[in-house]
Formats: structure tokens, sequence, C-alpha cells
């Protein structure tokens, strides 16, 4: 997967999570209304994305689709 279809990826699934479909690939999941559950219910789903579970401190560290997404890319 390329760094530019996991950040659409990352970014989709923030969108469905919060329910915001303005949310761009900047927007900090916290400041967009995410909290800690909603945070779980992503990574998550991201995790899922990529067969692996994540650890959910990745979405508090890089709370951006894009800085997410280049976290969990580089996971391997």
């Amino acid at each position: 997967m390329t760094v530019e279809t996991m950040e659409t990826s990352v970014l989709e699934i923030f969108r469905n999570v919060l329910r915001n479909a303005d949310i761009g690939e900047e927007a900090d999941f916290f400041e967009a209304g995410g909290d800690s559950l909603l945070a779980i219910d992503a990574i998550q789903q991201i995790g899922e994305l990529v067969g692996k579970d994540l650890d959910p401190v990745v979405i508090f560290m890089y709370p951006t689709p894009a800085s997410c997404a280049g976290a969990v890319m580089d996971l391997g």
C-alpha cells in the first residue's frame, strides 16, 4: 500500500468514526470531536486495514490522518 492510499484510507476512517465528512488530512482527530473511545474505534479499523493490532497510543501521538498514516506505514 502506498502512503497516499494509506492517507486516503485513514482519512476516510476518521471521517466515518467522527461522522464528519469535512475533515481534511491535517485535521486533529481530537480537535474535530474525537475522544478516547472513538480513538480506539478508529485505530482498530486502521489495524484491520493493515492486518495488525495497533496500540491506541498511535492516534494520540499522531492525531492527523496524514501523520497517523505515516506512522502506521513506518511500523511496517
